[in-house]
């Protein structure tokens, strides 16, 4: 049986981990432990047979790192490498077990928050899967992705240069949130709908600690789910590295998991063949295989935020559409993109849960014009998005940069358009609206749009589109000119939703054209439409008389329990409204904090023919910053947005240094950042790096995969006070561990703050570091409050 049809229908138990076995051979590994394969190759083997003897059905090479960019200070190539890690596995496994190529991520930050573009992050992927034309294995299996984006890109370059299974894996906090702000919901409703064979949770924490969220991933996903949490968290004893959760302890909370309806196991940090034996003692005593039913509700999301359809109506703000829209058609046409932000803010803060893109206008480029919006737009929001275009390779250029779930606007019922939009919607996992339109042009009466949308849903579903994510849009006619067949979309309205159990959808703008008053006629029409059995409408949220409308259906409908937002929406009046809405353009504040990199220059210059440089930072700057970073914390904005409001202060710092006390500059207190040796991963250390800079911290940063040696002697040499270690691999944490013991004995009086995935604030006092900061913004503030107190 081949491994996608294995994991149907039956349990499925992986190996343990394959780092902390090869730190038990090599305690103070600093290269890529990946090169084993090529220089130490009986003791991969070794590992891999102890977990076949252990009872693991599928082994994963030791491949996690094997791209080009880790890779990059080796001798051997990501082709030599990967070709020795599977002819060990197939040694190892003698047609005995299943053998997935192991993926990690490439160890760079995307755009915008770092300088890893798509394509190049794609290719990196490409060429490990290109290995395997030569060297085939059964399954690949994409682990301890943070990055939902990254994550995406890797499962594109694996289903277009393979026809192998894949499993998908994302690594999460203890808030059940990656480093980048996803939550598994937005993970799992992301993914779902795409050409994955099954979603998981690996790494970052133990077993105990991570059954809350592998409870979550079941009732999102609909494949087969993976479990493989740490041993535990990392402790030192007699100078040896140990996990907390012994082989029972993790059974005991894999038992809970398989109870709950976990299919496919293993095991990762810290985990051991002992680990692997019990847990597969009792899978081989599972009579039964429990199987869980769900239905699947009508989900779109951003990499963060999701949105539910079956909470009641759901607004699409259509501002962002030049049809009509003078200024939007000059924002394109210029590239103004912080226009468009602005104008998403202001729609966003009016109430809009998704915004409808459309820049279809001849002057343009508007496949790249398109991309360069979704990627503005979701490194300023976390909202969720619908393409609005006629051109299939705009659509697709779209989709395929965007991170979550989107809607496609639209298809029509014509059979060309059916054959070119679906597939796009299938392959990326979108939602559809489907344009009661066909080849006979718009429909005459109730009966052609019903007609219609049948054709669409069936079409649809044939092509594996699932119910809950087609849309259908029974047509919006202008009552100026077709006022007869008003009645017909609101009686088609009410048919389709009860006897096809999809969701539907209008621009209930559309119906005034033409006429005075339009905002009444609107409202009355959107209210029609709403006791009919709307979904979702695509208006503009910023007309008052519209939102007022759907607070009002909201609690009549008994959707907004205790008429909560009613009334809070009702303390605040428009003038209010509106003036907030007027600051988002004008004020340093907003500049900051929603990355305005363009309107920042001006303001701050024109600050500057009125106040001092020093004064603007410390009186206008500094307090936005310690506002974005609380925002952060408290998880009201995420790691892209907190990266853009850096950077733009980067661009203010820029101007205000010309105008700066040079003793002040001089004077900046100096911090070292390094990653220790053997990790060849900088993305936190870089982050970290960013929001100090922005506290006016002079940075002196080492890079990657720096010797405890290099660190002295920079110590020395710069008369450090402070430094900041970063490790992300649990192989690399000896190296950590001996640079602190190195500087605390050279350097006594140096403080040391630590941050990493594998390290938690025990392991960090256990090696004596001074701080451990579970994110950025707490090693910031540990930096001010160190050289503000001298702690």
């Amino acid at each position: 049986m081949n491994f996608k049809e294995y994991i149907k229908s039956n349990y499925l138990l992986l190996d343990g981990a394959m780092g902390t076995e090869i730190q038990k051979e090599y305690p103070n590994l600093n290269f890529s432990p990946e090169i084993l394969n090529i220089e130490n190759p009986e003791l991969i083997e070794n590992i891999h047979k102890k977990y076949i003897n252990s009872g693991s059905q599928a082994i994963i090479t030791n491949t996690f790192g094997a791209n080009s960019y880790k890779l990059s200070n080796s001798k051997y190539s990501v082709t030599n490498v990967i070709e020795s890690a599977i002819t060990i596995a197939k040694k190892a496994s003698l047609n005995k077990v299943f053998i997935g190529l192991n993926i990690g991520p490439i160890g760079q930050l995307l755009k915008p928050l770092g300088s890893l573009d798509f394509d190049c992050a794609y290719n990196h992927f490409k060429e490990q899967i290109m290995v395997l034309k030569n060297h085939p294995v059964d399954f690949i299996y994409l682990q301890t992705f943070s990055d939902l984006q990254e994550l995406r890109i890797a499962l594109l370059a694996v289903n277009e240069n393979s026809n192998l299974p894949v499993i998908a894996s994302m690594t999460f906090n203890e808030n059940f949130q990656s480093l980048t702000g996803t939550t598994i919901e937005a993970f799992a409703v992301s993914l779902r709908d795409m050409d994955v064979d099954a979603l998981g949770i690996n790494c970052s924490l133990g077993s105990h600690a991570l059954l809350p969220g592998i409870e979550s991933l079941l009732n999102y996903s609909k494949q087969p789910v993976l479990f493989q949490p740490n041993a535990g968290l990392p402790t030192i004893k007699n100078n040896t590295t140990i996990y907390s959760e012994n082989p029972k302890i993790f059974l005991s909370n894999m038992e809970k998991a398989c109870d709950l309806g976990v299919r496919i196991f293993g095991g990762c940090c810290g985990t051991t063949p002992k680990h692997i034996k019990l847990l597969s003692l009792y899978l081989n005593n599972k009579k039964t295989i429990k199987t869980t039913t769900h239905q699947f509700k009508t989900k779109i999301c951003s990499y963060s935020n999701v949105v539910d359809f079956d909470k009641g109506i759901v607004v699409i703000g259509e501002r962002i559409n030049p049809t009509g829209k003078k200024k939007i058609k000059n924002a394109l046409i210029k590239n103004d993109m912080e226009y468009l932000i602005k104008e998403s803010i202001n729609q966003i803060n009016s109430g809009a849960q998704i915004l409808d893109l459309n820049v279809g206008i001849p002057e343009i480029d508007q496949i790249s014009s398109m991309t360069n919006l979704i990627n503005e737009i979701q490194s300023v929001l976390n909202t969720p998005l619908q393409i609005d275009s006629d051109n299939p390779l705009v659509i697709e250029k779209a989709l395929r940069n965007y991170c979550g779930k989107a809607i496609i606007n639209s298809v029509t019922g014509k059979i060309s358009s059916l054959k070119t939009i679906v597939p796009l919607a299938k392959k990326y996992g979108a939602a559809i609206v489907g344009l009661t339109i066909d080849e006979n042009g718009l429909p005459k009466s109730t009966l052609d749009r019903v007609s219609i949308a049948e054709k669409i849903i069936n079409y649809c579903i044939s092509k594996g589109i699932p119910n809950e994510n087609i849309f259908i849009d029974a047509l919006t006619m202008t009552v100026s000119a077709q006022q007869k067949e008003v009645p017909d979309t609101l009686n088609a309205l009410k048919e389709i939703k009860n006897k096809y159990n999809v969701k539907t959808i209008l621009g209930t703008s559309n119906i005034s054209h033409g006429l005075p008053n339009r905002s009444v006629l609107n409202r009355t029409f959107l209210t029609m439409a709403l006791s009919n059995g709307l979904n979702a409408t695509i208006t503009d949220p910023t007309c008052n008389d519209i939102f007022e409308t759907i607070l009002a259906y909201r609690v009549l409908n008994g959707e907004d329990i205790d008429s909560i937002n009613y009334i809070r929406n009702f303390d605040c009046t428009k003038d209010k409204k509106d003036k907030e809405h007027s600051t988002i353009k004008t004020s340093l504040h907003d500049s900051i904090y929603y990355g305005y990199k363009e309107s920042i220059i001006k303001i701050i210059n024109d600050k500057l023919e009125k106040q001092k440089a020093l004064d603007i930072i410390h009186n206008e700057i500094m307090p936005s910053l310690n506002i974005l970073g609380n925002d952060f914390n408290n998880q009201k904005i995420y790691l892209p947005q907190l990266i853009r409001g850096a950077e733009t202060v980067k661009i203010a710092f820029e101007i205000l240094k010309e105008n700066l006390p040079k003793s002040h500059i001089k004077n900046q207190p100096k911090i070292l950042l390094a990653t220790v040796e053997g990790d060849v991963h900088d993305i936190g250390k870089n982050i970290v790096k960013i929001l100090l800079e922005n506290q006016g911290f002079n940075i002196i940063d080492l890079g990657k995969d720096v010797s405890e040696t290099i660190i002295l002697k920079t110590i020395e040499k710069e008369n450090i006070k402070l430094i900041g270690l970063s490790s992300l691999m649990t192989t690399t944490l000896p190296s950590m561990e001996k640079t602190i013991k190195l500087v605390k004995e050279n350097h006594p009086n140096v403080a040391i703050m630590v941050g990493g995935a594998v390290l938690t604030f025990e392991y960090s006092k256990q090696i004596k570091a001074d701080f451990y900061g579970k994110n950025a913004q707490e090693s910031v503030e540990f930096a001010k409050n160190f050289f503000l107190k001298g702690i």
